[in-house]
């Protein structure tokens, strides 16, 4: 499983993210569709696209706050069809790593 950070020229992975996004999260919890690529676009955002065999199967947004010693997890899914295969540990423990000494608030729903 390769897992990386998606970037605004990534159209194919951010219309996979977008499917599972919508699929995952409750219609109440959801930011309008145009949001995705906005957050990618951002500085304070990163996206992190779990693929397996060229095909996205989880992600990660997190907020990361200038100057803030914490990151939200805004949002995390693993597709439906790759749950319980640990895409989720392996791309938790990646967020983990990648935010180094920041704390990470998560809201589980």
């Amino acid at each position: 499983m390769l897992i990386r950070r998606v970037t605004s020229s990534d159209t194919a992975l951010l219309s996979r993210i977008q499917a599972i996004y919508v699929d995952s999260i409750p219609a109440s919890e959801r930011k309008p569709n145009s949001w995705l690529a906005q957050a990618v676009a951002r500085s304070d955002y990163s996206v992190l696209a779990a693929i397996v065999e060229n095909d996205v199967v989880g992600f990660g947004i997190l907020f990361l706050p200038p100057h803030e010693p914490m990151t939200l997890l805004e949002y995390f899914a693993v597709d439906a069809v790759h749950r319980n295969q640990g895409i989720g540990r392996e791309l938790i423990s990646r967020i983990v790593a990648d935010i180094q000494e920041r704390c990470v608030l998560a809201e589980v729903e």
